[in-house]
């Protein structure tokens, strides 16, 4: 599995260099503007993408095809996809966390009460698109996926974009940050069992 974490790593590092320096803009303006809930949202989401398109590249290689002749199992293969966006969702999460620390004490008087309730917002938002469309695309296949990918994605982008989403989620609404991250961690590993049922039924 480490073998397969580490080729998508590779893959990450060739074709995604200019995700990281539009998270990193993004994370940059959320620390200096006051309306922050976009650019938090939107780079959280941004990050939550990559492990999905990374999947995407696997397939129109063929990659799959291909590792179907190695001795791994499915659930391996399908593990080992969750594992590398697990381990991206928390990257970026992180780098949005201090990028709302800085806001918090240029534009919120210092006041860090509220990071850990929006830590958790973050990770959500970072995990949301591989919750909910990898069982999707490991079913069906990338190309078949795709409508769903877009109309999902730009869906999610219009309401954290339009409501304001992680404005919302502040201590004034007692969100329980340890309750949100279980609910959180909770919904992945439905997600990695149902890919895991559905990929040895994906079209071949």
């Amino acid at each position: 599995m480490n073998g397969l974490i580490l080729k998508d790593m590779y893959m990450m590092k060739k074709y995604f260099r200019f995700s990281w320096v539009v998270v990193g803009i993004f994370l940059i303006v959320g620390a200096i503007n006051e309306q922050f809930s976009f650019y938090h949202a939107y780079s959280c989401m941004m990050g939550g993408i990559v492990p999905i398109s990374v999947l995407s590249f696997d397939e129109k290689e063929r990659w799959m095809d291909y590792a179907d002749t190695l001795p791994l199992s499915a659930n391996t293969i399908v593990r080992s996809k969750y594992l590398f966006g697990l381990i991206f969702s928390l990257a970026v999460t992180a780098l949005a966390i201090v990028s709302y620390m800085v806001n918090c004490m240029k534009n919120r008087g210092g006041d860090l009460s509220s990071v850990p309730a929006m830590a958790s917002v973050f990770f959500f938002l970072s995990m949301l698109p591989a919750i909910l469309l990898m069982p999707v695309l490991f079913r069906f296949g990338v190309e078949k996926g795709r409508i769903l990918y877009y109309v999902l994605f730009g869906t999610l982008f219009a309401i954290v974009a339009l409501t304001g989403i992680t404005d919302s989620f502040r201590p004034t609404l007692r969100l329980n940050p340890a309750i949100a991250l279980i609910a959180t961690v909770i919904l992945w590993i439905v997600s990695l069992l149902l890919s895991q049922a559905a990929y040895p039924k994906r079209p071949r």
